[in-house]
């Protein structure tokens, strides 16, 4: 089933579908591809016997394939635990869950992309990416926020004894050359999203890009301007030069008048949402496209020598 490579390895790697790390396990993503490839040499196997060969070989053929499949599936969800819905509420990530939020990016991570990518580019990847250390400066950035699933419970509510289900990063004044039609201050990524093997297919992706969404508008909208201030300090010095009466009067009229001219001009913020999300992993883009997010193009993701390629995504809020 493993894809075998030389001995020498090229400077830079660039792996699609193939193992390069036989020391990682087998993730879903690959028995999928490795079945889709199957099922492909079927077809073309077929194809052929139809042409020229007996009408007794694509059947075998397509049995065989058929059983090599079914057996990948069955490998596949053998080892998974038994899932069932649990309760779960979304919330602003607190420093006291970057250790869980580390532990979930590593081991998520190296279970689904670990067998593409060398050891060594593998390990460092995770050491740069999810240490306590990265995870703690990525709380203490103004421009990134996280929000995190956790399990409902009757304990205390306290972040640090939470138990973490996934969680989302969301990071702004970030930007890839594909974007540059899109107005940049309007830009902003949903750079990480990571359900913990426990708990996927049961909503909570789903939920944290939503409340993603949500934070973003929220953010934006504190960024809209309100009224000038100045025109209220020329309105007081009416107020003070004529009767007092009168002038409380008029100045309560005027601020009425321009707050309704002001709310009648202001637009609702436009807003892009982009991520990177690797070609390979076809859960991951139906789950984004089903969202209402499309693909407007690619870039190069670099861990050490490897280099992958991720589709870019981008939904208009």
């Amino acid at each position: 089933m493993a894809t075998s490579l030389p001995a020498t390895l090229p400077e830079v790697i660039r792996p699609y579908h193939g193992r390069i790390n036989n020391e990682a396990a087998e993730s879903i993503l690959q028995l999928g591809s490795d079945a889709w490839a199957r099922l492909q040499r079927t077809s073309t196997a077929t194809s052929t016997s139809e042409s020229g060969g007996t009408a007794t070989e694509p059947s075998s053929v397509s049995s065989q394939s058929s059983i090599e499949i079914d057996a990948d599936i069955a490998k596949a969800t053998a080892a998974a635990p038994c899932k069932t819905q649990q309760a779960f509420s979304i919330q602003p990530g607190h420093v006291s869950h970057a250790d869980q939020i580390c532990n979930i990016g590593r081991s998520v991570f190296a279970a689904t992309f670990g067998f593409s990518i060398p050891p060594a580019d593998l390990a460092q990847y995770l050491v740069d990416s999810y240490s306590l250390e990265a995870i703690q400066a990525d709380f203490a950035d103004p421009n990134r926020h996280f929000l995190v699933a956790v399990k409902s419970s009757k304990s205390s509510d306290r972040p640090e004894v939470q138990e973490v289900l996934g969680f989302v990063e969301i990071a702004y004044h970030t930007t890839e050359p594909c974007l540059s039609n899109l107005p940049q201050e309007s830009l902003v990524e949903l750079q990480r999203l990571y359900i913990s093997s426990e708990h996927q297919s049961l909503g909570v992706g789903r939920a944290l890009i939503a409340a993603a969404q949500e934070l973003a508008r929220s953010l934006a909208a504190r960024k809209q301007p309100s009224e000038d201030p100045e025109d209220y300090d020329e309105e007081e010095a009416d107020a003070d030069d004529d009767g007092e009466e009168s002038a409380s009067r008029r100045l309560r009229q005027r601020k009425l008048r321009k707050t309704r001219t002001h709310a009648s001009k202001k637009t609702d913020p436009v807003i892009n949402m982009w991520l990177g999300v690797w070609e390979g992993n076809f859960v991951a883009q139906g789950v984004y496209e089903k969202a209402g997010f499309e693909r407007v193009g690619d870039h190069e993701f670099r861990m050490g020598r490897c280099v992958q390629i991720d589709w870019i995504m981008v939904k208009q809020l």
